[in-house]
């Protein structure tokens, strides 16, 4: 479980539960504590006090924000970023909209399971994987903005822990409501370059929840023939990969990855630029400006759900940024 995953959540910022509590203070105020100025355009829509530090993040990066009303069930955000010397980073500037206060995710996973779905001979010889997400609490389930999406990993002799990424998968199932001892069937997905390493040999297919910390207990068995990973392998492409396109899907991935992590320090610029833009073209075109990167990369940033700019998802994908170096270098090298 996530080390984050017991504290609540503004949006999909994680915020220490001890923050929304009290009265804050100015948000000019605040900012002259932090060593940071206000970005340049219009105050009006932006409340003047209640602003207090959310999360102190591990990158030296600060969450504040405020309440957007008496309820105090919304709240404007802003995120400070830093420099590569460690100063505080560009101008803030608040997010557009206000933002739902929302329960922990491990209180919102309350109950739920993941199961392994029996599977015909035909659809396991065909890598089709199933899996029910599963009630076992006392009180029906209620979805709160996080989908049934549930990402395979596999596991076995001579296969790299690269972590998991979730980011680049589509069609992100919606999650409904599920009374006791109900379930949702789901497909597991995963990615294709988990196939490409894969020798015949017996290996495990592990599962997580991708925006909750729920995963399988127990791992389900593979006995894989060279004849299905080959099929695996020709879904996605026509013919084998040659060692230098192999080198080059590193480097695409390596790019990708580390213009997610500069881009955690600037979340605040990247969404007002994203909100300001008439297109996604035009939003991709001003991601990649801003943060010097290729469009591909610029087009993950924008594309990717705000869970991945998490803390605890930022050390997960730098941690992937360093083995991927580790693994280009090994290729150079030999």
């Amino acid at each position: 479980m996530s080390p984050n995953a017991d504290d609540p959540q503004i949006g999909s910022l994680d915020v220490d539960s001890e923050a929304l509590l009290g009265t804050g203070e100015s948000l000019v105020s605040l900012l002259e504590a932090l060593g940071v100025e206000f970005a340049d355009g219009s105050r009006d829509d932006v409340p003047a006090d209640g602003w207090r530090v959310l999360r102190r993040q591990d990158s030296g990066g600060v969450v504040i924000g405020a309440p957007a009303g008496a309820s105090a069930a919304t709240w404007r955000v802003a995120q400070i970023g830093v420099d590569q010397f460690g100063a505080p980073g560009p101008p803030v500037s608040v997010y557009p909209e206000s933002l739902p206060v929302r329960r922990s995710r491990a209180e919102r996973a309350r109950g739920l399971v993941l199961r392994w779905a029996p599977l015909s001979q035909d659809e396991a010889a065909n890598g089709v994987f199933v899996i029910d997400i599963v009630n076992t609490g006392e009180a029906r389930w209620r979805p709160d903005g996080d989908p049934f999406l549930v990402i395979g990993t596999i596991k076995g002799p001579g296969i790299a822990d690269t972590g998991t990424s979730f980011g680049y998968f589509g069609g992100q199932n919606p999650a409904v409501p599920l009374d006791p001892g109900e379930y949702a069937r789901v497909h597991v997905s995963i990615d294709e370059s988990q196939w490409r390493p894969l020798q015949t040999g017996r290996y495990e297919l592990h599962a997580m929840l991708a925006m909750l910390p729920v995963v399988t207990t127990t791992p389900l068995p593979l006995e894989l023939t060279q004849e299905q990973i080959d099929q695996h392998r020709t879904r996605f492409h026509s013919r084998a990969r040659t060692p230098a396109e192999e080198v080059e899907d590193l480097r695409q991935n390596h790019r990708r990855q580390k213009a997610l992590v500069e881009s955690a320090g600037v979340l605040e610029e990247i969404a007002r630029l994203v909100t300001n833009a008439a297109t996604v073209d035009e939003a991709t075109a001003a991601v990649e400006l801003l943060l010097h990167a290729d469009a591909e990369a610029a087009t993950a940033v924008v594309h990717t759900p705000l869970m991945q700019f998490t803390t605890d998802a930022i050390r997960r994908t730098r941690d992937n940024v360093l083995r991927i170096e580790r693994r280009l270098a090994a290729r150079e090298s030999g």
